[in-house]
């Protein structure tokens, strides 16, 4: 009878300490799960910053082309 009792507790505190265990799991991932989202949003809000730099770079990469016909012409009537 005291034999049963002991195991029981210490079946109790075994129990108690995985339930703690698994508290701080769920902890954890709602922590990976905010990170997560904010990274989501992150990632969303710089993809139009993005945009914004290729269609620049996309712009002066004609620019230049365009400023290089107009030299070559410049250097031909010189």
């Amino acid at each position: 009878m005291e034999q049963t009792l002991k195991q029981q507790e210490q079946e109790v505190e075994i129990l108690i300490e995985q339930e703690c265990q698994l508290n701080k799991l769920r902890s954890n991932l709602e922590d990976v799960n905010t990170i997560s989202i904010g990274l989501a949003e992150i990632i969303r809000n710089q993809s139009s910053g993005i945009d914004n730099i290729e269609a620049s770079v996309d712009n002066a990469c004609s620019d230049v082309g365009q400023a290089n016909d107009h030299l070559r012409e410049a250097v031909r009537h010189k």
